[in-house]
């Protein structure tokens, strides 16, 4: 069974991107703040709005969205130094039962990220990510 990021009380901007758990925080500006290498700052609007949280899962590791974050982000941008790949599916795979890997829903993310839920695209992903993976890239 893969990790699953919980969200946690709304806290200040400067606290959700240092602490390791994923507090949130309504209305945040991404540009204002440096963040670690590693996590993603995930918003439910675009325009970084709505509500924001930083998480920081291990290199490598899946992260399932629990029920508030899942498919309900519009706003994703990766830390510096980082790539996340976000799935249409749970568990980070390109397995959908009956689907073929052209029609596998699949998302690549560096910094400073997309806050447009990619709506101006041929392959939109707002309101769509039910999990992601972030690499090091530096």
């Amino acid at each position: 069974m893969l990790p699953t990021i919980f969200s946690g009380a709304a806290v200040t901007l400067a606290l959700a991107l240092h602490a390791s758990a994923s507090p949130l925080v309504a209305n945040a500006t991404v540009e204002a703040e440096k963040r670690t290498v590693g996590g993603a700052f995930l918003c439910t609007d675009i325009n970084w709005s709505g509500t924001c949280g930083h998480f920081t899962p291990a290199l490598g590791a899946c992260v399932n969205l629990d029920s508030f974050w899942n498919k309900q982000v519009s706003s994703f941008g990766p830390d510096e130094c980082t790539r996340c790949d976000a799935y249409g599916p749970t568990d980070c795979t390109f397995f959908i039962p009956g689907g073929s890997p052209s029609t596998i829903p699949v998302w690549h993310f560096t910094y400073p990220g997309d806050d447009s839920g990619g709506l101006s695209t041929n392959n939109p992903w707002n309101d769509r990510i039910q999990s992601f993976v972030c690499f090091s890239t530096c």
